[in-house]
């Protein structure tokens, strides 16, 4: 499958300079920061100025090709909406596979990413449902399908597939190194790569970011969402 969209090379260079900056130093300077403020922020609203921060900086950043993807979406709205469908329905069922398995070899395994969002949106649940459905989906999108996968795949198909999917699994559970045993943590990571394979293929196969920015957001949705039942 084609990468659909080009970025220039002003955004590409931005990108990867903003893209080792929100994966090595935003996570670490935010809570440095909040430390400083007269009346610093609880875990809800650091969250959300993390994604605010990075939501408004990849729209900067990335303007001209978001646009260039709203104009394909608006050309092929249908196939986008498919492919979105699909790739949602095809998500939710490697997922619940996947956990089955999971709770099959491993019972004792809990996703300590999903257990910290849980926790601060029980304190808070607009802002991180805002934020985990609405701001995270075209940020993340835009930095790991966009650019990374874009960007690699370009070159070398294998190449743009294989890292991308590889360092989206990596940011999610890197965070939790020492929180996690060495067979917890390959866990952690295999959970996420079906992730990363599906939505390539949904942007590849929409021809628009929008397709899986789209099924990004309604799998954010739908698990926020369980969170509450």
């Amino acid at each position: 499958m084609e990468v659909p969209v080009s970025m220039n090379q002003r955004e590409a260079r931005l990108g990867w300079v903003f893209l080792a900056l929100e994966i090595f130093v935003l996570p670490r300077l935010f809570p440095m920061v909040n430390t400083l403020l007269p009346k610093p922020l609880n875990s809800a609203q650091l969250n959300f100025a993390f994604f605010v921060t990075n939501f408004l900086a990849v729209l900067l950043i990335f303007h001209e090709f978001l646009l260039e993807n709203l104009r394909r979406f608006r050309k092929n709205i249908w196939k986008n909406l498919v492919v979105i469908a699909l790739g949602f329905s095809l998500y939710m069922f490697v997922s619940a596979l996947m956990g089955l398995l999971i709770d099959h070899f491993a019972p004792e395994f809990v996703n300590a990413n999903d257990a910290n969002v849980t926790a601060i949106a029980q304190n808070a649940p607009l802002l991180m449902g805002l934020g985990t459905a609405v701001l995270v989906p075209p940020t993340e999108e835009t930095l790991f399908r966009g650019l990374l996968f874009g960007e690699l795949a370009r070159k070398n198909k294998l190449t743009g597939w294989v890292v991308s999917t590889g360092i989206f699994a990596l940011v999610h559970v890197t965070g939790y190194i020492g929180v996690y045993t060495p067979k917890m943590m390959a866990l952690a990571i295999v959970q996420y790569l079906p992730a990363g394979i599906i939505l390539a293929g949904c942007y590849c196969l929409g021809g628009s970011l929008v397709a899986s920015v789209g099924v990004h957001a309604l799998v954010n949705l739908c698990s926020y969402l369980i969170m509450f039942r």
